[in-house]
């Protein structure tokens, strides 16, 4: 025992050196972190207190400059994890707390914001900073003269403290004190003249003064401090674009890259400046400049190549992206645009080109999360929403943080009818973008619809207190209250519109709107025409003229409202509105006009592929299918999208008597997209009904309809129930259409295969009311309802 003793005895001065070499190891990995991550080297500092986590991972010093970091690169939905984690391990350290606090308050959770404040102020009575989240929250509550006591005290502890002063300032400006806001402001910046919050304070009041001198006069000395900040030179240049003064703008923004001749962001901010104020070549020039001096800068192809896309040049965005490609090859960067040439492929309705590029950048990196998003928005336009899903998904596990994944994610789950799901997905692309109040109008919009209108307004309470003179969030409002029938709050909200400075479109929209809701076409007609054109320098309004042509059209005004549109086209036409132009003329059956409006828009942009579609279904309409047919076969040869082109042929050639072409029509689609859900269901129907006794086709029918057994479509679920049926497997065939209650869908021809499913189980009762009703509806399906009804009438 005593040799084991002495053993041990020895080993424990090694032991405690080498727990102080640990400690001393993280110290330094903590002072380095410090010191870059005061110089603004982010990616340095965070590889240094991940180092000092890795010795320590319990240490909340490391985890909470973490947070840090993730903040100031605008990671905001990180930052928070890692403050959380910070204040789990250690519920004592302040900073942690108070910045859970002030997040939580900027999401409108007072609650949880009261609880970081009280936990502070109960160990640091005389903390100036929890005193003055403790009165925002107060003031937020309704409680301002809590609020001043306690931003008083907080403002005589730390005479410059931005929290207590934007406080007292709020006081101020809701007593209608104005020159004692400003007074405020000006005693803080004299203890602190360089202070940037209290600068951009002072600002945002100069700005609801529209006193655009002084606000220019403040975003200059905030420069002053900080040379080679984008935002703020972003702010400054577009307030001198505001007033006309283009080429101080310009001046301005070439100062920022002089400050920060690597921000690429700095030169962005020029290169969009000259293409808006000296046009595309200018710009393009500038950009070719930089390209010329680094070569490998991948960003810089991507930058030009966008400047190129904005202006409808895909043909030069497509060559700007391909000389990277062909430089970069297999690198990283080559990937990257050879899965950017895939967007632009799509963009341009080149499927199989897209889908080609997306493989080829596979087969080298699987999980290349621009090849995935690519190809998932490929299958989303194909119909295809669960493998877009399993697409997203993969991305998101490597990106968590990938926001147009994350909104292309969202609107796939709506496509399926998974609304909670697409909720939750938008909210986490909330998280992202803290001041994205369109995107939380939107969630709010969803939670309506799936009946939570509570939860709904808890959601825009922050944004109306926030934003309630704002123009564009009192026309989201008052969408919302259209949304739920709640015509008084619409009302007071437009009435609110009508002071909003600059709200003169959104007024005439959201009247339009109402009217609409409340069956008023003609009035809502006039709403959206008076917006058509809301300035000189935008030719039309997309929204204002799609909701113009439908309120056209259901106030009996299509003709009338066509011509409008086609005028505003113009000689040459214009793809959108000589689209809707068209749909107009073909509801009161102009199909010679509706002829010459869907050509304007092909020729103005020949991949449009609904002008395609919709121009055929007119003409099959009017019995001319040959010409139907060779239209969308013309379309084939075009940019246009081939599924859908093939999808509409499809159906004419079943108008036209030919169902074998038709199911060569839907294998074609199903060939370059199996999962075209459309394509599969019909094909599916479509050998049911044509070949009720082949079992070899039956059979691929179910190959094909199998992948509906868990849909939640009905016409999906009938259609593999109809195939069972054939097959003779009717109790199955039966049980898929009673979960769906086939008896009571609006759809006929479920209620018909329903009663022919039960008439073989021999549930006569049941099915005759069912069947009693089909024979005076109109649909395919009527003189088969009858005969079997005449059979259950005689016994049968």
């Amino acid at each position: 025992m005593r040799r084991y003793l002495l053993v041990l005895t020895a080993l424990t001065p090694l032991v405690l050196a080498a727990c102080d070499g640990a400690e001393e190891r993280e110290s330094k990995y903590l002072g380095r972190g410090k010191d870059l991550f005061t110089t603004g080297d982010y990616v340095k500092a965070r590889l240094e207190f991940r180092n000092a986590l890795q010795i320590n991972p319990k240490g909340v010093e490391g985890r909470y400059y973490l947070g840090l970091i993730d903040e100031a690169q605008g990671d905001l939905r990180n930052a928070f994890v890692n403050f959380t984690k910070v204040e789990q391990q250690d519920p004592t350290m302040t900073p942690a707390q108070m910045k859970l606090g002030n997040y939580y308050f900027a999401s409108n959770d007072m609650e949880q914001a009261q609880r970081r404040a009280d936990a502070i102020l109960g160990r640091e009575p005389d903390n100036a900073n929890a005193l003055a989240l403790r009165a925002a929250i107060r003031l937020r509550l309704g409680q301002a003269g809590l609020a001043v006591t306690d931003a008083s005290r907080a403002l005589d502890l730390s005479p410059g403290n931005v929290g207590a002063i934007s406080v007292l300032t709020g006081v101020k400006l809701q007593e209608g004190d104005v020159a004692a806001a400003f007074m405020l402001l000006d005693g803080g910046l004299a203890a602190d003249g360089d202070n940037i919050a209290l600068l951009e304070l002072k600002a945002r009041l100069q700005a609801d003064q529209k006193d655009r001198k002084a606000v220019i006069e403040t975003y200059r000395k905030i420069l002053e401090s900080k040379p080679g900040s984008v935002s703020y030179r972003a702010e400054l240049a577009r307030l001198l674009i505001g007033g006309e003064q283009f080429d101080l703008a310009e001046q301005v923004l070439r100062e920022g890259v002089t400050a920060a001749p690597n921000d690429g962001q700095m030169h962005n901010l020029l290169v969009a400046f000259l293409a808006r104020h000296h046009g595309l070549e200018v710009a393009a020039a500038e950009m070719r400049a930089r390209i010329e001096k680094a070569p490998d800068e991948a960003g810089l192809y991507f930058t030009l190549a966008d400047l190129y896309e904005q202006a409808g040049r895909l043909d030069k965005a497509e060559e700007t992206i391909q000389g990277l490609s062909n430089r970069a090859g297999t690198k990283p960067a080559g990937l990257t645009a050879k899965a950017a040439l895939a967007r632009l492929a799509s963009l341009r309705g080149n499927a199989d080109v897209a889908d080609k590029l997306v493989a080829e950048v596979t087969a080298e990196d699987p999980q290349n999360s621009e090849a995935l998003l690519v190809r998932a928005g490929i299958r989303l336009n194909r119909g295809e929403a669960r493998d877009a899903v399993i697409d997203l998904r993969t991305l998101l596990r490597n990106k968590p943080t990938q926001r147009d994944a994350l909104g292309l994610l969202a609107e796939a789950h709506y496509r399926l009818g998974e609304r909670d799901l697409a909720i939750d997905t938008l909210k986490r692309q909330a998280q992202l973008t803290p001041d994205n109040d369109a995107l939380r109008l939107r969630i709010a919009s969803m939670l309506q619809e799936a009946g939570s209108p509570d939860a709904a307004r808890d959601l825009v309470a922050d944004i109306e207190a926030r934003r309630g003179t704002d123009a564009p969030v009192l026309g989201g409002l008052t969408r919302l209250a259209i949304q739920r029938k709640d015509w008084p709050e619409a009302e007071k909200l437009i009435a609110r519109l009508e002071k909003a400075p600059g709200g003169v479109y959104e007024l005439h929209r959201s009247r339009g709107d109402l009217y609409a809701a409340q069956d008023k076409p003609a009035e809502a007609m006039a709403q959206f025409a008076a917006i058509l054109r809301p300035n000189p320098d935008q030719p039309y309004d997309p929204r204002a003229a799609m909701a113009y042509a439908e309120t056209a059209k259901r106030a009996g005004k299509a003709s009338e409202a066509a011509a409008t549109l086609d005028q505003l086209a113009g000689e040459k036409g214009e793809g959108l509105l000589s689209l809707l132009s068209g749909r107009l003329l073909l509801v009161d059956k102009r199909i010679p006009e509706a002829q010459v409006a869907y050509g304007k828009a092909i020729k103005n942009k020949p991949g449009l592929t609904e002008a395609y579609v919709e121009l055929a279904e007119g003409l099959a309409r009017n019995k001319q299918f040959e010409q139907a047919h060779t239209l969308l076969n013309g379309g084939l040869d075009t940019a246009a999208r081939r599924e859908s082109l093939l999808l509409a042929r499809a159906q004419v050639e079943l108008m036209m008597g030919k169902a074998d072409s038709a199911m060569a029509t839907y294998e074609a689609v199903l060939a370059r997209a199996p999962g075209n859900d459309s394509a599969a269901n019909n094909l599916a129907a479509l050998l049911a009904d044509t070949y009720p006794t082949d079992t070899q086709r039956l059979n691929r029918a179910l190959q094909l309809a199998e992948r509906f057994r868990s849909s939640g479509n009905p016409g999906h679920i009938d259609t593999l129930a109809w195939v069972q049926y054939r097959l003779g497997q009717t109790e199955q065939a039966a049980e898929l259409l009673n979960r769906i209650d086939g008896a009571n869908q609006d759809d006929p021809t479920i209620r018909l295969h329903w009663a022919v499913v039960n008439a073989r189980r021999g549930d006569a009762e049941r099915i005759r009311p069912v069947l009693s009703a089909l024979t005076k509806e109109d649909f395919p399906g009527r003189a088969e309802a009858a005969r079997l009804f005449a059979t259950l009438e005689n016994g049968g």
